[in-house]
């Protein structure tokens, strides 16, 4: 039986996910035990950084503070940084505007061009052409709680989310 050869990237690419999360899980394991990686501290309402990271991961944590309870509103923060509410891209660019990483709003899809390819130490953001969402420090900043639908709004999200397929993982360099 001849395999279909554009299955192949697809499965390549979600096998390549799954080891990812494998060794990241095992690798985490190791290391918060000995206290070497560096994860946010969450009260169910605001995080902290830990010291130690850079700077920007600091200010990237006071935005995505500063935007929980704002709602959800598509097209929210596209024109403008502050706006009354935000989408996915929305908050994403205000996080990485206010970390110094970002000089000014980008699209979902923009994002697939942004930094560098795969996870990064303290950010990682995972983007599809229609959605995309942002871990910093192990902590998921997303306006969607992954299988409710539609957002409610940026907030942090202490559950992991499944990925579905398409979901490329960027970070910014050195972060």
């Amino acid at each position: 039986m001849k395999r279909s050869s554009s299955s192949s990237p697809i499965r390549w690419i979600l096998a390549s996910v799954v080891v990812w999360f494998l060794l990241q899980s095992l690798w985490l394991t190791k290391a918060q035990a000995s206290g070497a990686y560096p994860f946010l501290s969450y009260n169910g309402k605001v995080a902290k950084a830990p010291v130690g990271v850079p700077p920007a991961v600091h200010h990237a944590v006071k935005a995505a503070n500063s935007l929980q309870g704002k709602p959800y509103v598509f097209g929210g923060g596209h024109r403008k940084l502050y706006d009354r509410g935000y989408d996915c891209s929305g908050s994403v660019s205000y996080v990485l505007y206010h970390a110094g990483l970002l000089r000014g709003p980008m699209h979902s899809k923009a994002f697939k061009d942004y930094g560098r390819p795969g996870p990064g130490k303290f950010i990682t953001l995972f983007v599809t052409d229609g959605h995309v969402f942002m871990s910093i420090c192990g902590l998921r900043f997303d306006t969607s709680d992954w299988g409710a639908g539609r957002g409610e709004g940026p907030r942090w999200r202490p559950k992991s989310r499944k990925l579905a397929s398409g979901y490329q993982m960027r970070h910014p360099p050195g972060l």
